[in-house]
């Protein structure tokens, strides 16, 4: 019984730091929004070749990339699989919306839907995001 409660608190830690990883990152800020991640994270870029590697190279190229953008994520449907005491695996349906209005005098940028496939590490009693990436199915640009 106290491993089934254990796994439930889990699940729902998970949930949470999802959310504050969207919250963060649609606030723009990045310092808190590093810590999500464990030290060794990956992020994969939708639609290019792009990859960032570790917690530091993730946070400058993310912000970096953003600057004067506008953001809104929304992630829901997730489906948590816990496959050890230290490791989980999350798949959540998501809608990315990014407008770059300000950098570029007009309205540029594009809204879509997808799936992210992150896996998630424990760490001293704290789950963080080891990798995550996006798997765009529809994206439609803003005009």
């Amino acid at each position: 019984m106290e491993s089934q409660i254990q796994q439930l608190r889990d699940i729902e830690d998970i949930k949470q730091l999802k959310a504050r990883h969207l919250r963060l990152q649609d606030l723009q800020r990045w310092e808190e929004w590093g810590l999500v991640f464990t030290n060794d994270a990956v992020i994969e870029i939708p639609g290019t070749d792009i990859v960032y590697r570790g917690r530091e190279e993730i946070v400058r190229n993310m912000s970096a990339g953003l600057v004067g953008a506008r953001t809104v994520h929304y992630g829901n449907m997730p489906e948590i699989e816990l496959v050890a005491e230290s490791a989980a695996r999350g798949i959540w349906s998501v809608f990315v919306y990014v407008e770059f209005a300000e950098q570029y005098g007009e309205r540029a940028g594009q809204q879509g839907y997808g799936i992210h496939f992150d896996e998630y590490a424990k760490e001293a009693s704290e789950w963080r995001i080891r990798r995550t990436h996006l798997e765009l199915l529809r994206a439609d640009p803003l005009t």
